[in-house]
């Protein structure tokens, strides 16, 4: 399983990683189940690293412009997730 501080590309790395395992033939029913689960966690890490990427580059633009954004929490983030 992905580290707690895994990069957004080490996330879609494992996730590759299980999609193979999951198109391969010689997978039992029990492995592919606990790879789609592993891999939906995994979607919603890489998806909230988007969100917090996201996030900064609009507060980077917005100082560029001389306009002052306050920062969004992970609190914050996570809710709007």
């Amino acid at each position: 399983m992905a580290k707690k501080n895994a990069s957004f590309e080490d996330l879609l790395e494992e996730l590759s990683v299980l999609l193979q395992q999951m198109e391969s033939d010689e997978i039992d029913l029990d492995t592919a189940i606990s790879n789609f689960e592993k891999g939906m966690e995994l979607i919603l890490k890489a998806n909230e690293k988007l969100a917090r990427y996201e996030e900064k580059i609009k507060i980077v633009l917005a100082s560029s412009k001389g306009i002052i954004i306050k920062p969004v929490s992970e609190e914050e983030l996570a809710d709007e997730l």
